[in-house]
């Protein structure tokens, strides 16, 4: 009989531990501006970068570039109502030449905005034009997640809580 419930346990703990792996969304791998775009159709998923994205690389002239939506360039990843809760991890790669010109507007960077819970990191964002209103960065309009090991040069402008990097942090 205590064999026989040890084993139940054993089933039960293991089935547990199953269900958990189950529920853990799989690296999405980015490759080119259409992935990375992708992202927004899922904000809470797990990504990677796997090379360095840019003007050069597929899709950038219809995303990135400062042509690109009606001239206002990239559309950031992530709005005050739907903020990215996930996990991007730039293993060390750039994202070059990214073009932003919403002078109107908030929330203006690569990832406009980050929750808690949302982590980015490895991520060099180099050669970047980032026009913007309140919350502009490269990297992130404003954060209330994790960003380590990320950098950026360009140029960024706006009137309010600008950053290089991140324009507004906010501690949770």
């Amino acid at each position: 009989m205590a064999r026989l419930n040890f084993l139940l346990i054993v089933l039960v703990l293991l089935s547990g531990m199953v269900a958990c792996e189950e529920q853990r969304s799989p690296t999405v791998e980015i490759w080119d501006w259409s992935d990375l775009n992708a992202i927004r159709n899922n904000l809470s998923g797990r990504y990677v970068l796997m090379r360095d994205l840019d003007s050069a690389t597929d899709s950038y002239k219809e995303l990135a570039s400062e042509t690109a939506n009606q001239g206002k360039g990239w559309q950031p990843i992530g709005t005050s109502a739907g903020k990215f809760t996930g996990t991007f991890d730039g293993q060390g790669f750039e994202i070059k030449d990214l073009c932003m010109n919403r002078p109107g507007e908030g929330y203006v960077g690569l990832f406009g905005v980050v929750a808690g819970g949302g982590t980015i990191k490895n991520i060099g964002v180099v050669n970047a034009y980032v026009i913007g209103d309140w919350c502009v960065g490269s990297l992130a309009g404003v954060n209330w997640g994790t960003v380590s090991n990320s950098y950026s040069t360009g140029s960024v402008s706006g009137t309010e809580q600008v950053g290089g990097l991140i324009g507004g942090t906010v501690a949770l």
